[in-house]
């Protein structure tokens, strides 16, 4: 079929769809085609509405030069000649367009962090990605969140620093420590204090006196009281005593009890309380001076943040000297990993964390 027939086609097809063209009229002069008023091909096909200048397929109420309802597909290069996209939707799968403020909204710069990808944007967020974090090296952390878009998702997390995590604690949610005071003897250690060059008390070895004019010498020290003893040939205790040191003595030990000498006092094991309905007895944590107790559910304990976490711990796969990874499926949408060490305790060691996800389509 040669131009000219074809153009007569359409031209009959035109008339068999529109039932009237009193509104203009279709020529065709010179090889062209020429429609004075609107143009109908088929009900909801390709529409042009000669008088404001607009195309529509798949509508017959085009809004602007060329509206297409319905999927479109290019089979070569769409140039713009320098012009925008809009109106574009949130990602879904990983071959989606984004739009600026997507990509603004999902990663963020600052200090000595960069994150390529923040996963605290839910909405729109695609069921499988990278989600990485980096730190400087000053600024190593132990653990960090993870939001994935549903529950179920595979997971593959590296860790890398100077020291990479020998462990990673899922889902740990750290919550504060109880504490309780310590049981001590309120009758303890005390100083010794009058200790001098005479005295009618024992003599308790040598020691040294010093004059600025004459110099310096030996001489003995005694006891302040003649009712006391010498021990270890540098103190003066009472007979009652049975402990010393350079500086104080104890009766501690005569009436049955433990010396403390850090903190002055006598004491007895078990030294702290019973724990309360709920609760895990931990340790003794010496440099607050309390008893430390953690909730059964989460009965481990992290000395350094000084928590109570939960206990999920799993070893991780080394990959070098300075890197590791994990790799495990997670029942929740939203965790957090913390690193550990050996022990299982939490330890400031990542610089870098990457958390490819791969989630299970609904």
């Amino acid at each position: 079929m040669n131009a000219a027939n074809w153009i007569f086609a359409v031209i009959l097809a035109f008339g068999l769809c529109v039932p009237s063209a009193a509104a203009g009229s279709v020529t065709v002069k010179n090889g062209q085609l020429n429609a004075t008023g609107n143009l109908y091909a088929g009900f909801d096909g390709l529409f042009v509405n000669s008088v404001l200048g607009r195309v529509g397929i798949g509508t017959l109420n085009p809004q602007a030069r060329l509206d297409v309802n319905g999927t479109s597909k290019f089979g070569g290069i769409m140039n713009l000649s320098n012009n925008r996209i809009v109106g574009l939707a949130a990602p879904i799968n990983e071959t989606d367009a984004a739009t600026k403020g997507y990509v603004d909204a999902a990663g963020s710069s600052g200090g000595n962090t960069t994150v390529l990808f923040n996963s605290t944007l839910n909405v729109g967020m695609p069921l499988q990605g990278i989600q990485t974090l980096y730190q400087s090296d000053s600024a190593a952390i132990s653990t960090v969140p993870i939001a994935l878009p549903v529950s179920g998702c595979s997971v593959k997390i590296t860790a890398c620093g100077s020291t990479p995590p020998v462990k990673m604690i899922l889902g740990a949610d750290p919550v504060v420590r109880r504490t309780k005071t310590r049981i001590n003897e309120a009758i303890g250690v005390h100083s010794i204090n009058g200790r001098s060059m005479t005295g009618t008390g024992v003599q308790c070895g040598t020691g040294t006196q010093c004059d600025p004019s004459t110099g310096c010498w030996g001489v003995y020290t005694y006891c302040p009281y003649i009712t006391d003893i010498c021990l270890i040939g540098t103190s003066c205790c009472s007979p009652t005593d049975n402990d010393a040191t350079t500086t104080q003595c104890s009766n501690c030990t005569t009436r049955g009890y433990l010396s403390d000498w850090e903190d002055s006092t006598c004491y007895k094991e078990p030294r702290c309380p019973t724990a309360d309905a709920g609760t895990t007895y931990i340790v003794e944590d010496d440099t607050n001076n309390v008893c430390v107790y953690c909730p059964n559910d989460h009965p481990t304990y992290d000395p350094n943040l000084k928590t109570c976490i939960k206990n999920a711990t799993i070893n991780t796969n080394p990959i070098s000297a300075r890197c590791s990874t994990l790799s495990t499926t997670l029942s929740t949408t939203i965790t957090d990993v913390t690193f550990a060490n050996g022990a299982g305790s939490a330890i400031d060691c990542a610089t870098s964390v990457s958390i490819a996800y791969s989630c299970p389509v609904d």
